[in-house]
């Protein structure tokens, strides 16, 4: 009987902080929102992140809508300092994960042993790399931002690592600048943009309809 030589389960845990800063930045009563005025098919109020990333996933928003709050969070992200630039990586990172999975999966086929924190590095850094020189004014905007990540496969491929894994240290310092100007930067994010109700998450294209 043959046995069966099971691979560890891989850890993201770079993504995985960055799931945790995101799921800070969406607690009340801090929450950082996205005004819903800014497309018709949206709700007409104050939207939460989180609310938010579940929406843009929905097959019936419009490709119209999506850029318009995509072209919201890039801006928000060149200007608001690193609570924005975390926002939008939680926003996308169903997709970066996604990436670096494929890449790790990739490495592992090829028999070798892939360096996750790495991976996971190199995939958030191509992507802000990304927020911060793509054009606003092309269509597909999430795509775009998205496809910049995607390469990071072919470097992987054939064997370029550039960039070192982000170390502890590296981590905590953006965990703890992120918590601290957590409130701090949501006290001005007023005027549709701040505290919204949690009442505000149930089923917006069911009551769309």
């Amino acid at each position: 009987m043959q046995s069966e030589t099971h691979q560890p389960a891989r850890r993201h845990l770079t993504l995985d902080a960055v799931e945790h800063l995101f799921q800070l930045l969406c607690q009340q009563p801090h929450c950082l929102t996205i005004d819903g005025t800014l497309a018709p098919d949206l709700p007409q109020r104050p939207i939460p992140l989180n609310e938010l990333r579940s929406m843009l996933r929905h097959p019936l928003l419009s490709g119209a809508t999506r850029d318009a709050v995509w072209r919201e969070l890039v801006s928000r992200a060149r200007t608001g300092g690193p609570l924005w630039q975390a926002a939008i990586t939680g926003i996308a990172l169903p997709t970066l994960r996604a990436i670096a999975s494929r890449i790790a999966d990739e490495i592992t086929a090829g028999r070798r042993v892939p360096d996750v924190a790495v991976i996971d590095h190199e995939v958030l850094t191509r992507f802000l790399d990304a927020v911060r020189t793509t054009d606003l004014d092309q269509p597909n905007l999430r795509f775009r931002l998205c496809a910049q990540a995607r390469q990071t496969q072919e470097r992987f491929r054939t064997g370029a690592r550039a960039i070192a894994p982000l170390d502890a240290t590296s981590m905590n310092s953006a965990r703890s600048r992120i918590t601290s100007d957590t409130a701090s930067d949501s006290d001005h994010e007023k005027g549709g943009r701040g505290v919204t109700s949690g009442s505000a998450r149930s089923s917006w294209m069911s009551r769309r309809g």
